[in-house]
């Protein structure tokens, strides 16, 4: 649809969908929330190009039921491990993401479990574990109001963070 509108008004072949989309938002047609849920359902459809960003994280995990292995959250996961993503960008996304999503899912072990795959993704990468750790070194100084959590999520979110890194070490220690 968007490649014809783009073919109709201005007369391209082709057009990158999210630019097209991103352009509707600057220009106001779009609603921020409509490119955010048009961009993690991009990501659901296989569209790597598409920019990661926390918001569009989040509306993937809202879109997916906040089940970490549905589309469209599985595949925006997977974009965490993409090695064309630089390991601080990756990690400016996850710390932007886990907040929010610590925010939004009620029950603890949904919580848990959408964790653990954010950090399974982070940890896959080139030397993917430090990164895991530098995002547990800044859980554990942050104050919860500076993640926008009440004190119980936040040390919900670095215990289940903490025990994540333990048990993966472990693993890879009897491996």
């Amino acid at each position: 649809m968007l490649a014809r509108l783009a073919h109709t008004e201005f007369g391209l072949n082709r057009l990158w969908t999210q630019i097209a989309l991103e352009s509707r938002a600057a220009a106001g047609t779009l609603s921020h929330e409509g490119f955010f849920k048009s961009s993690a359902e991009l990501v659901g459809w296989g569209y790597w190009f598409t920019s990661p960003s926390s918001p569009m994280l989040l509306h993937a995990a809202m879109l997916a039921g906040w089940n970490q292995n549905a589309r469209p959250l599985k595949q925006a996961l997977e974009q965490l491990g993409d090695e064309s993503i630089g390991p601080w960008d990756a990690l400016k996304l996850v710390a932007g993401f886990l907040p929010r999503a610590y925010r939004e899912i009620v029950l603890p072990e949904q919580r848990a479990a959408v964790t653990a795959s954010v950090l399974k993704h982070l940890a896959d990468r080139l030397n993917g574990m430090e990164g895991v750790k530098t995002l547990l070194s800044v859980l554990g100084r942050t104050s919860p109001s500076q993640m926008g959590l009440y004190g119980d999520l936040a040390k919900e979110m670095f215990r289940v963070t903490q025990e994540w890194v333990a048990n993966r070490e472990r693993r890879l220690v009897v491996l």
